[in-house]
């Protein structure tokens, strides 16, 4: 043995001498001219992308005075538009209102433009049009602002030069505040003067500095993510920047005023005073830069004279292979590869040379190289005699090395183990090929045990026979244990061991095969999110452990149970021989189900929902039976007093007309299907004309028309309600406006409020911000809420119904005597109008006396409060109402709900009939 090592150094040696010699110069050789080719690649690739990013540079400059010379020209235009000049020669309402609409029709075709003003010679604000939202705002006379101190209005009126003015792009300002969220903003002023020459004022348009940036960085976007681009101006602060919180720095106080290339990179800074373009290189970026400095045709003034931007790049030289990968031949993270290839391809042939020299030493080598090998390998003659083996094979077999050597593998009985395989694999070896597969083997001690089998043909090139077998065996065991292992933590629950869900739908495919009728049962805990947070994990399985023994005993042995999620499980039951007991099966679980549990020294009250199904009656596939018997769970909540379902295909229809609903709905006011309804309320004492309540309606494109008790309770549920609400405030401000209504101050518009709507910090300003920017007088509006959500949410609701009554809005108490306000609360709040019910009037006088109604009526005169009606449709009914006191009338009597258009017809042959009288 000591003389064997000895000749492996030696001859290991001698390797690594010839290695050194022949190999160590041709990698040294390799290495010079990979990393010339690389660095080649490298300097041509910088100048491609620098190239790339000034013809960019360029382009974005013409393109910067192009958009400026257009905005010069509208300037222009507005100034010597008919309308504006008559509002300059005599500022009277008409000029002013036909000069407004000059200036709303330019917002609207410039998209890039967020304001256009017209500031007087004092510097108060005169015209103002606002781009709020992507929509066109006309700015009221009362929050019009005093522009003397900016410095766009200085350099205008004061510098005494003619042209335009151009500021510094910087944040918007208003009431001497920076706007949030900031909005980048570039100011175009022109003095404008009257025909003796004297400046009058100073138009000026807003534009979108965002557009700007983000036009900059559309122009260069040359591989964004290896590439940083940034902004500045001419102090060098950020305009564009990743990093948001640098920008603007000049607006701000404290350390944003350090956020600038001239604190930050010193030496590039010194580098952009004096270029006007230039590439620079910094340790391990590089650096382009080029001010833009646009020229104009005409008399164009910037608010700093000196003023320019500055378009600046980095790059890190690392990344320039990442932007042009097929240009590289040579990586610098593959040299190692490509090195290490050849000096093992080198080393294996040098070594290959001279083991055929030594042909002693090759053997002692394979005998070592066994030694080493995991796997255990057995080598066979052709006869399949074994001549050599390795230390592994005998520590997986447990025969020693003497016992084997000179026999032959029939002692290891594969041909009793696999008769069949054994032949097959018998005659492929025959045949000249390999084989390769899992089998099972026997050790000394008779036991078995997986492995898997490599038996490669080694042919001898001269006669082309087999001259030996080489077995390659690797145990199976552990991997097949820990498979075992990891199939059951996929198809079982950790918590308690069941089927999870993928296992659930084995089970029922198993049943389906079986072609028997069978029951699947849904079981959902309730409140599951409340368990979890008040008790802790392990008495959470506690608690599972009581569910499963108790759903368990129901299954009964015929039975399966799983656990496809937290608080779901599943039953598959057995059919009783009528269907009908299985109602009394289900009560009689939900009834155990819902008992108290005693767990530890704890009584826990757990409640459950159940939808079943049947098979095949419900469905014929896992995910159909499992789908329809979620439908039935979900279809509960119309049973409140029910906690199990059997499912119904009218269960599902109803479920998935909400699923529906709430897929669509979202989508409503985008795509213009939501419409105002008007339905008149009448003095019928009067004859006149008092007033209309605004209902929503929606006629999808999908569903068709949907009934609003079908979608608002949704909207509340999935969130949309209050983008409804504002929507239709907005519409019916529009409305009273567009339709005239706004001319006849006896008629008041009621607006349905939601509970979720009261919840709205800003509800009563975001309302009257609406009715204020369409001109409308608060007074002429009411706002309507039910009972349930006085009751509900009266801390939310007080406030805000005392502040719309403080605005001159007026409440009312919608659907009263069907709800449960109190008379504290009614009294408290202050109502200035109660609608009764039309469930109190509609059956009168067939099976209603109508006493319900006077009573209310009788109610709200003793508290002064004005009462109306709601659903009257017969001359008897309406005549009731009138003789109990009730005057005011909502109802199909004179009105069903009219669409804006007809509504408007309505009013107008109502009052043009009124005149006529």
């Amino acid at each position: 043995m000591k003389k064997d090592s000895v000749d492996l150094k030696k001859t290991i040696t001698e390797i690594f001498i010839k290695i050194s010699i022949a190999v160590l110069p041709l990698l040294l050789a390799l290495s010079f001219l990979i990393d010339s080719a690389y660095r080649y690649q490298v300097e041509k690739s910088k100048k491609n992308i620098l190239a790339e990013i000034s013809n960019k540079t360029d382009v974005f400059e013409k393109t910067i005075q192009s958009l400026f010379q257009e905005v010069f020209q509208d300037v222009f235009i507005i100034e010597n538009a008919n309308e504006f000049e008559y509002f300059i020669q005599n500022q009277s309402y008409k000029n002013r209102m036909e000069a407004l609409g000059l200036f709303s029709r330019y917002m609207k075709n410039k998209e890039d433009y967020l304001q256009l003003r017209f500031i007087g010679i004092e510097g108060k604000e005169l015209i103002r049009v606002d781009r709020i939202n992507d929509q066109v705002t006309v700015t009221p006379d009362e929050k019009l602002q005093q522009k003397k101190d900016r410095p766009y209005f200085i350099n205008s009126i004061r510098s005494g030069k003619e042209g335009i003015y151009i500021s510094n792009l910087d944040l918007n300002i208003e009431f001497g505040k920076i706007i949030e969220p900031y909005v980048p903003v570039i100011r175009f002023s022109k003095p404008v003067k009257d025909s003796k020459g004297k400046a009058i004022g100073v138009i000026v348009i807003n534009y979108d500095g965002q557009r700007f940036i983000n036009s900059f960085k559309d122009y260069l976007g040359v591989n964004r993510d290896l590439i940083e681009l940034y902004l500045t101006d001419n102090n060098g602060y950020y305009l564009s920047n990743e990093d948001s919180d640098k920008n603007f720095g000049f607006m701000f106080r404290g350390e944003s005023l350090d956020y600038t290339v001239k604190k930050e990179i010193p030496e590039l800074w010194n580098e952009i005073i004096k270029n006007s373009e230039k590439t620079v290189e910094i340790k391990d970026r590089i650096f382009y830069f080029k001010k833009l400095m646009p020229t104009f045709r005409g008399s164009v003034y910037f608010e700093d004279k000196n003023y320019y931007w500055n378009i600046l790049t980095s790059i890190k030289e690392q990344n320039i292979p990442k932007m042009f990968p097929e240009q590289f031949l040579f990586q610098k993270n593959t040299k190692f590869y490509i090195l290490f290839t050849v000096f093992l391809i080198s080393s294996i042939i040098i070594t290959i040379l001279h083991l055929k020299k030594k042909e002693s030493d090759q053997l002692y080598l394979t005998k070592m190289i066994l030694s080493y090998v995991d796997e255990a390998v057995l080598i066979t003659d052709s006869r399949r005699n074994i001549v050599g083996l390795n230390e592994g094979f005998t520590k997986l077999t447990g025969y020693s090395r003497e016992e084997l050597l000179n026999l032959n593998t029939k002692i290891f009985n594969y041909s009793e183990i696999h008769p069949k395989l054994y032949e097959k694999i018998k005659k492929q070896l025959l045949e000249g090929l390999d084989w390769k597969g899992e089998l099972w083997f026997r050790k000394k001690d008779n036991s078995k045990y997986p492995v898997f089998l490599t038996i490669n043909n080694i042919i001898n090139p001269k006669n082309r026979s087999t001259d030996y077998y080489v077995s390659v065996i690797r145990d199976l065991s552990a991997e097949k244990e820990k498979a075992a292992e990891t199939e059951y933590l996929l198809t079982h629950n950790s918590k308690t061991n069941l089927p999870n869900e993928f296992m659930f739908y084995s089970l029922i495919n198993e049943e389906i095969k079986k072609e028997n009728e069978f029951g699947i049962l849904y079981i959902k805990l309730k409140k599951f999110d409340n368990l979890q947070m008040k008790y802790s994990e392990d008495f959470l399985d506690l608690i599972y452990q009581e569910i499963v023994e108790k759903l368990t005993s129901f299954a009964g042995k015929d039975g399966n149970i799983a656990h496809l999620s937290r608080d779901v499980f599943i039953a598959i039951l057995k059919l009783p021989d009528e269907k009908i007991s299985m109602n009394r099966s289900l009560t009689e679980l939900s009834s155990r189900l819902k008992s108290n549990m005693k767990i530890g020294d704890k009584d826990i009250n757990l409640k459950f929902d159940f939808g079943a199904v049947f098979f095949p009656e419900h469905g014929n596939s896992p995910k159909d039976l499992l789908r329809k018997a979620m439908f039935s769970v979900k279809a509960l909540k119309y049973y409140p007093d029910r906690s199990f379902l059997i499912y119904q295909d009218s269960l599902e229809k109803k479920i998935q007309r909400e699923l529906d609903i709430e897929e669509h709905l979202p989508l409503a006011i985008k795509n213009n299907e939501l419409e105002v309804y008007f339905q008149p309320q009448m003095d019928s004492e009067k004859d006149l004309l008092v007033g209309a309540e605004a209902l929503l309606r929606w006629n999808s494109r999908v569903l068709g028309s949907v009934s609003p008790a079908e979608f608002i309770p949704i909207a509340e549920n999935i969130g949309v309600i209050n983008k409804l609400g504002m929507w239709v405030v907005n519409e019916v401000a529009r409305l009273t406006k567009i339709l005239g209504i706004d001319k006849h101050k006896n008629i008041k518009i009621s607006i349905n409020l939601s509970a979720t709507d009261f919840k709205n910090e800003f509800l009563v300003e975001e309302i009257t911000y609406i009715l204020e920017v369409h001109g409308l007088d608060f007074s002429q509006f009411e706002i309507e809420l039910t009972e349930g959500v006085l009751v509900d949410d009266y801390d939310y609701v007080k406030p805000k119904l005392d502040e719309f009554q403080m605005n001159g809005i007026s409440v009312a108490i919608d659907d009263f005597g069907t709800g449960f306000s109190s008379m504290t609360h009614l009294k408290k709040l202050k109502f200035d109008k109660i609608k009764i019910d039309r469930s109190f009037i509609k059956d009168y006088p067939e099976s209603d006396n109508g006493s319900i109604a006077e009573i209310i009526t009788y109610l709200a005169k003793k508290l002064d409060i004005t009462v109306i009606a709601e659903g009257a449709e017969t001359e008897e009914q309406v005549e009731y109402l009138r003789g109990i006191g009730c005057s005011r009338i909502q109802g199909y009597y004179y009105s069903k709900p009219l669409s804006s258009s007809d509504f408007k017809e309505y009013m107008n042959s109502h009052f043009m009939s009124k005149k006529n009288l």
